[in-house]
C-alpha cells in the first residue's frame, strides 16, 4: 500500500501472514503497521458491538445484510478457487467497502459534532 491508496481489512491478521509468505510484505511486518501503510482495520471502528466483533455481525448491524461464513475455513491454498470461494471473497470485500463508507460518513458526523 501507498499514500495514494487505502486498503480496508477486517482483522487481516491472516491477510497479512498470506502477504508476508508471498513476498508482498516485509517479513516483520505486523498488524501494528498497518496504520503506516494506509490500512484500515474495520474492526476496531466503533461500531458499538463489542470489542472484536465478527465481519458477519457488523454486516448484520450496519447494512441488515446477512452473510454465509461457511467457506471461511475453506482451503484457501488450493488452485484454482472454486466458483463459491471466488463469490465469498467478492462478498466480503463489497462489505468491506460498504462498512468504509458507513465509517466514513459516521467520521463526518463525529466532527460536526
Amino acid at each position: 500500500p501507498s499514500a495514494n491508496h487505502t486498503v480496508f481489512a477486517f482483522c487481516p491478521s491472516e491477510d497479512l501472514r498470506r502477504l508476508r509468505e508471498i513476498g508482498l510484505l516485509p517479513p516483520n511486518s505486523t498488524s501494528k503497521l498497518l496504520g503506516d501503510q494506509a490500512w484500515i482495520d474495520l474492526q476496531h471502528r466503533p461500531w458499538g458491538l463489542g470489542h472484536w466483533p465478527s465481519l458477519q455481525l457488523v454486516a448484520r448491524h450496519a447494512l441488515n445484510l446477512e452473510m454465509d461464513k461457511d467457506l471461511r475455513s475453506s482451503d484457501w491454498n488450493h488452485r484454482p478457487l472454486t466458483p463459491g470461494q471466488i463469490s465469498y471473497a467478492a462478498l466480503d470485500a463489497s462489505v468491506l467497502l460498504k462498512l468504509a463508507e458507513i465509517n466514513a460518513k459516521n467520521a463526518d458526523i463525529d466532527q460536526l459534532e
